[in-house]
């Protein structure tokens, strides 16, 4: 009798052991696929700039150049318009640390008052901001402009900061920080001994809530760094534009989509790669520094003591 009971066990044991493992081969395989097919482009892209453009027809896509021709495509980029290159990376720079601050501190205001302080109509407002974060950021493009515009601060640097800092997933994200991580209580023994409530933020809130900032901060530099549509419609100096869209202003004006070789500018297809490898760097660099932080703070809060 008991042999018979354990055979079976023994039968569902090695076939659910047969489904993992077959489940776990085919779950990997697809991971390597999808990993190969996003590799591929972005290796392609670092490689480009090592070639010229007769180099890029004739040797093998994945083939390399030389490190050379690295110094001689940004060369070229520096040739538009006097080293307008270098005046929108240090643009990208300004407005991204600015934008970076501001949002940061307004979306870490927000989302505290939300959850500390009852405020009226606060169901109303989480649903406005969730709204907010549904519309997609090129319909409000056109509304920010009239915005801008109206407070005369269309085609400067000001007006395309306030813009950029418009960052509802920051306020809703740090509303949920700030009611499941720090409890109320804690909140009520503060105010008790005499704290208000930006001392409370100042003091209690931000202090255990560096992740929280850290992971705002990163999203605000992504969304700021790649920020394209904004700075195309309200920054009308191409000296004032940021790297994201003074890129616009380079290659239709060379023969980087034209293909037009006899064009006094040698800016082509190469010189488009290194563009956008200059685009990712920093964020990329950002990422691994702060790969383990960021783990911990998309973590922060899922779980309530």
């Amino acid at each position: 009798m008991s042999r018979t009971s354990v055979a079976p066990k023994a039968v569902v044991k090695a076939s659910k052991k047969k489904r993992t493992s077959v489940g776990a081969i085919s779950s990997h395989a697809l991971l390597l696929f999808i990993a190969i097919v996003l590799l591929i482009p972005a290796l392609w892209m670092t490689i480009a700039p090592s070639k010229d453009r007769a180099e890029l027809v004739s040797m093998s896509p994945l083939g390399f150049g030389s490190f050379g021709s690295y110094i001689t495509r940004w060369q070229n980029l520096l040739l538009y318009d006097e080293g307008a290159m270098l005046r929108w990376i240090e643009n990208s720079i300004w407005y991204t640390s600015a934008t970076v601050i501001l949002s940061t501190t307004m979306a870490l205001l927000g989302g505290f008052a939300l959850a500390a302080i009852n405020i009226k109509f606060k169901r109303q407002i989480l649903i406005l901001i969730m709204i907010a974060m549904i519309i997609p950021t090129v319909a409000l493009v056109m509304p920010m402009f009239v915005w801008i515009n109206t407070l005369g601060l269309s085609d400067t640097e000001l007006g395309l900061i306030l813009a950029s800092s418009l960052y509802p997933f920051g306020v809703y994200l740090s509303y949920i920080h700030f009611s499941t991580v720090i409890p109320k209580e804690l909140y009520e023994a503060a105010k008790i001994d005499g704290c208000g409530y930006f001392k409370i933020f100042r003091k209690i809130a931000i202090p255990i809530s560096k992740s929280l900032v850290g992971i705002l901060a990163f999203f605000s530099f992504v969304g700021s760094w790649n920020n394209f549509f904004l700075p195309q419609v309200l920054i009308l100096s191409g000296e004032k534009h940021p790297l994201s869209s003074g890129l616009t202003l380079l290659f239709t004006n060379t023969p980087a989509f034209s293909g037009n070789s006899s064009a006094i500018l040698p800016i082509e297809r190469s010189e488009i790669a290194l563009s956008a490898i200059i685009m990712v760097i920093p964020i990329a660099v950002l990422f691994i520094v702060s790969q383990k932080f960021l783990s911990r703070g998309m973590l922060a809060g899922s779980v309530k003591s």
